[in-house]
């Protein structure tokens, strides 16, 4: 079950937010929770509260900083994930090419080459940028050993861009 909070902000008490809306909606809905029950709870909205958040323009100096050749090829890329399409805005915006996929504003094109091996991107690209999760290590050992110049999804803004958010555990 989704649980409604007020909108979180920085420096918010996320602990006493999550608390009062768990009692209101078991009130609300005549319910009690019991020993061992769970609650999880987004990183996104831990984010908030910690200030820890960055934005379009902070990814887009990271990137310029990790890729300075602007072209860069990704494997993987995880479109289910709410996040990613800020990250592939950002990198429409710092290829300056031309792309259709919501990033019509960023005037940049994109060009999709469908394939189950992660070496493929290899004959468009040599930069790239690994968007799996359980087999992110693999996937990039992979491409680096066969030459690639890339980064794992996860090592964007593993430093402070212009004193922005970060996630320094990779």
């Amino acid at each position: 079950m989704g649980i409604r909070t007020p909108i979180v902000k920085e420096k918010d008490n996320i602990k006493r937010i999550i608390i009062d809306s768990l009692i209101k909606v078991s009130i609300n809905h005549n319910f009690e929770f019991k020993d061992n029950d769970i609650v999880a709870i987004t990183e996104g909205i831990v984010a908030k509260s910690e200030g820890n958040v960055v934005s379009l323009d902070e990814i887009c100096l990271d990137l310029k900083s990790k890729f300075p050749n602007k072209k860069v090829g990704l494997v993987f890329p995880i479109l289910s994930r709410n996040r990613f399409s800020l990250i592939l805005k950002a990198i429409a915006r710092k290829q300056a090419t031309n792309i259709k996929l919501k990033a019509e504003d960023e005037n940049c094109k994109i060009n999709f080459v469908f394939s189950n091996n992660a070496l493929d991107i290899l004959k468009y690209k040599t930069s790239v940028i690994n968007c799996d999760i359980h087999t992110r290590y693999e996937t990039k050992n992979i491409l680096k050993t066969a030459g690639a110049n890339g980064i794992g999804l996860f090592e964007i803004l593993n430093k402070p861009v212009n004193n922005s958010g970060y996630n320094s555990k990779i």
